[in-house]
This record gives structure tokens, sequence and C-alpha cells, in this order.
């Protein structure tokens, strides 16, 4: 048996606490095999045997069009699969069960450091409804459940971090507000509610109500029962490329999971039909926005407006300019300035260093300055992206210079841009709930 390491983190008031470990129930086979193409570095992190980035000449071992080699995705995606200890009392659960698939979407690029986000969705014949405690039911025909985990690479895309791990629909994560286990220093330790299938970081809520429900129905996860490592290898539709699904551009069959038939006849992944009683199984995987200049994609426009970003983070992400590009121009919209996108452009320099600053909002200390850097990715928490942090990138042989703070921005004034040869190198904010921004702007 693997001893299982643990790390300490923050646990806030929803948040469980630092899980008490139970006694050790005996492993199922772990069938997906140990690949000689990783290595385990450290807790936590690991190492491909080459760049999880495709690049250019590459495309043909990128078939799903997101910048990233197929066969390197399954690699990563197989070394953080996540550990499953289901409770004594699980009643739903086939022997091959959960079957599991992945999808690996890159999240930002910035020189060396590339972030990418694993979506691990796992799907069971059926949710047998509350356990024992409960005087709820809930069962129904099939069961979709999903987590996702976000690592991180600094030597561009060799060596891998986990850095976040997200449960579910309802925002358990590490470590904004739980504490992880890790299995073999790599795997995510997962509890698995008995028979519901709901996800947790621990057994704290065994016995009692459940942190899916809103009518007071109990959660049996003791963490007693089976224990194994999702398999995300069984379907093999390719050598190489394990329980991958692909992205929802591209995922051509012969190497990307979409028919289930060899388990569930007329069930899929990219079908768009329901996944028996549920939503379909296509909704559980990422369509955030990628880079635009990773790896063999075509490099980035000259000037271009992001996505928006907000405060939700399971579905938006920070915004973020594309490699050699800074900030000209925002805007945002919703209550509040809720949701804000930028204005990027080419500014002609390669970055030579990248930062982040710490939050701010309203209260207090209301600004942030860019030390001798412009800002070319923001991020935002808190209810109508309350708090704020930049992204500063130092760009070679350029000092910022001739610097002033615009006049403010809110949502009522639509999108804003700033004069041609200056960049946003600031921001401070003011008004309820960082309403309205004003910007520091600077020649290059």
């Amino acid at each position: 048996m693997k001893a299982v390491t643990s790390f300490a983190t923050i646990a806030v008031a929803v948040a469980v606490g630092a899980c008490s470990m139970e006694p050790e129930p005996v492993d199922e086979v772990d069938t997906g095999e140990v690949s000689s193409a990783v290595t385990t570095t450290g807790e936590r992190s690991v190492r491909l045997d080459r760049s999880l980035i495709a690049g250019a000449g590459e495309e043909a071992f990128d078939l799903d069009g997101d910048g990233l080699h197929d066969v390197q995705e399954g690699q990563l995606a197989h070394a953080f699969r996540p550990y499953l200890r289901f409770d004594s009392g699980e009643r739903a659960r086939e022997p091959y069960e959960p079957l599991t698939v992945f999808q690996v979407r890159p999240q930002s690029y910035r020189g060396l450091n590339l972030t990418v986000r694993i979506e691990y969705v796992l799907l069971f014949e059926r949710d047998g409804g509350y356990g024992g405690s409960s005087w709820c039911d809930d069962s129904h025909p099939g069961d979709n459940d999903d987590l996702w985990i976000e690592a991180r690479s600094t030597n561009g895309g060799r060596d891998w971090t986990i850095t976040r791990v997200h449960l579910s629909f309802k925002n358990l994560e590490w470590p904004t507000n739980q504490a992880m286990t890790l299995q073999a220093s790599t795997h995510p330790v997962i509890y698995v509610s008995g028979s519901k299938h709901h996800e947790y970081f621990s057994t704290a809520w065994d016995g009692k109500n459940s942190y899916y429900s809103d009518w007071g129905c109990n959660e049996n996860v003791d963490g007693r029962g089976a224990a194994f490592y999702a398999n995300a290898s069984g379907l093999w539709v390719a050598s190489g490329y394990r329980n991958n699904v692909g992205e929802p551009e591209r995922h051509p069959a012969s190497h990307f999971v979409d028919s289930l038939a060899a388990f569930w006849p007329g069930e899929s992944i990219w079908g768009g039909d329901r996944f028996f009683d549920l939503d379909p199984n296509r909704d559980k995987f990422s369509t955030l926005p990628r880079p635009v200049d990773l790896g063999h994609l075509a490099p980035a426009p000259a000037a271009l407006w992001t996505s928006y970003t907000s405060d939700e983070t399971a579905t938006h992400l920070p915004l973020a300019c594309p490699n050699g590009h800074a900030i000209r121009g925002v805007q945002c919209h919703g209550r509040y300035c809720d949701d804000i996108r930028a204005y990027c452009v080419a500014s002609g320099r390669s970055a030579s260093a990248v930062s982040w600053t710490s939050w701010f909002s309203e209260e207090g200390a209301s600004s942030r300055v860019c030390a001798g850097g412009v800002v070319t990715g923001l991020e935002c928490s808190g209810k109508y992206c309350d708090n704020l942090r930049l992204e500063c990138t130092t760009l070679a042989g350029a000092t910022p210079h001739a610097c002033s703070w615009s006049a403010e921005v809110s949502d009522e004034q639509g999108a804003t841009t700033f004069p041609a040869g200056t960049y946003v190198a600031g921001v401070r904010c003011s008004g309820s709930y960082c309403d309205n921004k004003s910007f520091y702007l600077c020649s290059l």
C-alpha cells in the first residue's frame, strides 16, 4: 500500500478542515499502467519526457487543434488522475465504474509559463440516491460527476505542478477553501459519497447534511469502501491517447473518445443527447478561451479584445493578453462592472519577466502599479469582481515613462481605448465593489 502524503492549507468556514485519515482499504487493481514517459519529481509535480506544447511542424500530433501534443495530454492526465475513496455503503457502482474520460485544455501562456486545466468526468450508469443515513432518495438513471485539476509549467511544458483542484458544481476547491491529501505524491484524494457520488476532500460530511443539497439530505461518505485510481486509460481509441475526449471543436473519432456504446448503447460524449436522465456529457467539458499564440497555432493578431473575465473561476479565466501584447483599452459590463475585458495591442517587444501584484479593492490601498512593467492580465474575485490583482510584464528594452492616470471608467461607458503609444501600467478603483476604475497610462 502506498502511503498518503498530506500538506497544509487554510480551511474556511465552509471548509471541512484537514482530512482525518481513515484505516486504509485494500486497493482495487489500477488498470492504468505506470508510464515511463512521466517521472514524479516531488509533491504535486511530475516531468514529461518532452514538452506538452506541439511546436511548428508537429500539427499531426495535435489532432484536436489546441496547441498541445495529444499523447502528452494523455500522459499528464494519467499522472494526475484522482485517487477515489468510496463509502462502505456504496450500492450504485458497476465494477468498471466510474468510466473516466478527460480533456486537457490550455488556459494561459506566458513565455515559458503555461497553465492547463485537466477536466475529468466520472461516468456511472446510475445515481443510487442518498445513503442510508438520509430520508432523501433522488435516485435516477445516469451520473456524470466532474472535477478539474489546474497544473502549471514554468519551463515550456515539460515539468508540471498542480496548483488548483476543483470539485463538481458547488465550488469546493483546494487551496481556495479546502484542505487536500495526496496519494503517491501526485494524485488528489477524492472521497465519493455513497451511491449519490458527490465529491469531497474528506470524510467530514459523513452523516451530515449534504453540501450539495438544499433539502437537508444526509450524506454517507465514510471513505471505507473501495479505493482506487480513476482509470483514465480503459477505452484506448488510439494507442497513447488514453480516454482523451479532445476539444468540442475537433475530436476525430480515430483518436478521441466519443461513442460509449461499448458500455452503454446510444450514449456518447459529443453527441449532444442527454446522458440517460442527465444533461449531455459534452456540457461537462471546457469551452473557455485558450491562448491564440501557443505552439504551432497561428500568431496572435496585432490587436484584439480578450474574452470577459469575472469572479466565477469555474467559467471565467483571468483575462490575458497574448505574448508581447499589452493592454491599451478596457470594457466592463454588468452590475458594478462585474465582467471585464481588455484591448490588447502588440508592443513589438518580448517579455523578460512576469509577476502578479497582491489583491486590492476600493477599501484601503485601492491601486496597484507595475514596477518597471505594463499590465498584461487581470484576475478578480469576490462578489461583483470586487477584488483585483494585476499581471505585470517587463518588456525587453522598454521602460515605462510619461505616465498619468486616466479618467474613471465604469460599466455605463462602453468600450474605452487609450491613446496610441500608451499602455496600462496600473489600476485604481473606487465606489462600491470597485465599480469605477482609472488606469495608469505610460509610454514605452
